[in-house]
């Protein structure tokens, strides 16, 4: 098993990065570890932890419809999905694929199942040809591609907020530090609320 999943990598990294595609055989894996820049046809992944994709990669050249908008000319699909992801995905495309959109007004967009196509925040390199988005909490995705700014609505990211509350356990008093203002209410074991700031 060692030895496929080294001889798929192998064919991976030997073929270009618009041509590539990753077919994955059902019931088998591979693990991306943290940090690791993973590329197969026109998507880069570099997940935040150690991620085990069981899923093949591929890219139409058709474009994905929302109501009478239409996507570039390229989507990238999985044939199980992305699930449960977390970290950065880039989406490289060709300026051949762009199927009348401005790139500079392009945005990251993905759907999962048949759900509607969502926009994500991203950020476009008009260089590089490629959309980035930061994915901060488990995500799942079934395909992958890149509409015109204003056409889909776009995902609000909610940064995770920093509390510390120390000591624990305590008898008397207890400190809250936040990078954010909050209300706090306290209760005591029985449930009853004896604070409210």
């Amino acid at each position: 098993m060692f030895m496929k999943k080294l001889l798929l990598l192998f064919l991976v990294s030997t073929t270009t990065l618009t041509a590539q595609e990753l077919t994955v055989a059902n019931g088998e894996s591979i693990t991306l570890k943290s940090g690791t820049i993973f590329s197969a046809s026109g998507l880069a992944l570099t997940p935040n932890a150690d991620y085990t994709l069981s899923s093949s990669i591929s890219a139409v050249t058709t474009a994905a419809t929302q109501g009478s908008d239409n996507s570039i000319s390229k989507v990238i699909t999985f044939s199980n999905d992305l699930v449960d992801y977390v970290g950065d995905l880039t989406f490289v495309y060709n300026d051949n694929e762009l199927n009348g959109l401005t790139e500079s007004g392009l945005i990251f967009a993905s759907k999962t199942g048949t759900a509607d196509w969502e926009g994500r925040a991203s950020t476009i390199n008009t260089d590089a040809n490629s959309i980035t988005t930061t994915i901060a909490s488990p995500n799942t995705f079934s395909s992958i591609t890149a509409f015109a700014e204003g056409v889909l609505s776009i995902e609000v990211v909610h940064t995770p907020m920093q509390i510390s509350l120390y000591p624990n356990p305590t008898v008397a008093e207890v400190h809250i530090n936040s990078d954010e203002d909050l209300s706090v209410t306290v209760y005591d074991v029985l449930g009853k609320k004896i604070l409210n700031t």
